[in-house]
């Protein structure tokens, strides 16, 4: 039997915090039809209280966080799930308690409020069973059952539900995570807690502490929690809903948050609470496998072949060589391109573009993850005024002079939208070739499938069919193809083993007393 569990931080007991105050006379009164029965209304509402704090902690999970930490909840969805009275009641109350924050930013049919949990009350999450199973339980399988429903046809959902994970081992590797984390955490103390202002996060000082902490071999290869870049740092340590925080106790409350998003992404693949989102039917799909953090898809399997190996096909230089099969549409059918343009489309098909730039920028190749985001966020993901002061859209500039121009071209502001064009654009064309183009071929064949966007998961046995099948369609769709990394994402080790054996010895036990 699978369970709802509803995750909150373990330092706020709803039960035990209410039983301590006297409602009468709290909050002038305002909440007083608490205290005239405390027991039933708790029975009653602790779960609308839980609720919210699982919304919080999933939110993470559905990647609609700020830098902040703030997890966007749409108000009308909430109220209509479990009542405009009590939804309002229970954030207000909840607010006044000091358990959460709101960021107080909405942008009607854009934006949700965001909520946080403050920073006084972000502790390690823990999973509370739903306590009314006839009324939240019901809702929330209810609410299942509708998702179930509106997927049902899709290809896509239905091989996402064959996913399962080996929870044991992924629980475990989180703790861990999380332990061996705050254990180097606390070696930086004394000086991330010398960091109150964002004046105080000198650069070159803070990298150090981020290379450090993030090179392969520092931690004896224990795997840690990442840590706010500088950017990030200084932001935080602005913003008033930190008061009083210095950089450590924001980079402990960063770490700890990021353990409770493993803890729920685990849990709802464990649980088979699977979502698949699409914002409008051309964009990306979100599911359960594409947010999950990366270290944790070794734990994933298919639910027929737990011993079977699962592989991930991945585009290299997978945007720049998007924007490259944008480049292709937009000079339609000429047979001969500007010298940069060609330069660029070879670059991006040989996987060889970060390469390039990099060395030009003398970045190192411990610092080629980071570098590709800030390389997205200086040239394609920015105003184009913002990008011609960056070094990265100078050098750009001066190696592409014509695909900068392009570029410059789809982010000026029109009636259609301003610089997130270019994005979108991207999005909508690495959708339509791998969940249309890639997807139809490999349905086709048979071959069961999912995507983490621009890449494809399948058997191993199915891989080297499955690139055969990528690059066609590449081939068919924009007359380029890219370099394929297949990376193989599970391993089973003798601990995952025995306790496969163990799962199947206890249903055939359980079988049999059935049968008796």
């Amino acid at each position: 039997m699978y369970h709802h569990h509803l995750f909150g931080p373990s330092l706020i007991d709803v039960r035990a915090t209410f039983d301590h105050i006297d409602f009468d006379t709290a909050f002038d009164g305002e909440f007083a039809h608490i205290e005239r029965n405390k027991t039933l209304y708790l029975d009653n509402h602790v779960d609308k209280y839980h609720y919210i704090l699982n919304r919080i902690h999933e939110g993470h999970v559905f990647n609609r966080t700020t830098v902040q930490g703030y997890a966007s909840i749409n108000l009308a969805d909430l109220r209509e799930f479990i009542g405009k009275r009590y939804a309002d009641e229970c954030l207000k109350l909840m607010k006044l308690l000091g358990w959460i924050q709101c960021d107080n930013w909405r942008v009607y049919g854009q934006k949700s409020f965001g909520y946080r949990i403050a920073p006084n009350f972000v502790s390690t999450a823990i999973g509370h069973l739903v306590f009314k199973d006839e009324v939240m339980g019901r809702k929330l399988r209810l609410r299942t059952a509708a998702n179930n429903k509106a997927n049902q046809k899709l290809v896509t959902w239905k091989n996402l539900r064959q996913i399962r994970i080996h929870d044991r081992e992924a629980l475990g590797f989180v703790d861990a995570k999380l332990a061996f984390s705050l254990q180097y955490l606390e070696a930086y103390r004394g000086q991330l807690s010398l960091i109150s202002t964002p004046a105080d996060v000198k650069a070159e000082a803070y990298n150090e502490i981020r290379w450090a902490w993030s090179h392969p071999t520092y931690w004896l290869n224990h795997s840690v929690y990442g840590l706010l870049n500088v950017n990030d740092a200084r932001l935080a340590l602005a913003q008033d809903d930190n008061a009083g925080l210095t950089l450590y106790g924001i980079l402990k409350n960063s770490i700890v948050n990021q353990h409770g998003t493993d803890q729920i992404a685990i849990s709802k693949i464990a649980n088979l609470h699977f979502f698949h989102k699409r914002k409008v039917s051309k964009s990306r799909l979100y599911t359960n496998l594409s947010n999950i953090s990366t270290e944790l898809r070794k734990f994933l399997y298919h639910k027929d072949h737990a011993y079977n190996p699962l592989v991930n096909l991945d585009i290299r230089n997978s945007q720049p060589f998007i924007l490259a099969c944008l480049l292709k549409k937009q000079y339609g059918d000429a047979s001969i391109l500007p010298e940069d343009v060609q330069h660029f489309i070879d670059l991006t098909m040989t996987g060889k573009f970060y390469d390039c730039i990099m060395d030009r920028m003398n970045i190192a190749a411990t610092e080629r993850k980071e570098f590709k985001v800030q390389f997205f966020a200086n040239i394609f993901f920015c105003t184009n005024e913002y990008a011609k002061r960056t070094q990265d859209g100078k050098l750009f500039k001066e190696l592409f002079p014509n695909v900068y121009a392009i570029i410059v071209q789809m982010k000026t502001k029109d009636a259609l939208g301003g610089h997130e064009k270019l994005a979108i654009a991207m999005q909508h064309l690495e959708a339509d070739i791998i969940l249309g183009a890639v997807g139809k071929k490999l349905e086709a064949e048979g071959i069961w499938y999912n995507t983490i966007h621009d890449s494809v998961v399948v058997s191993i046995q199915a891989a080297d069919r499955t690139r055969e099948l990528m690059l066609e369609a590449f081939r068919q769709e924009v007359g380029i193809v890219p370099t394929i990394n297949t990376e193989v994402l599970t391993v089973v080790t003798a601990d995952i083993k025995a306790n496969i054996l163990k799962d199947e010895n206890d249903d055939d036990i359980m079988m049999m007393s059935m049968a008796a």
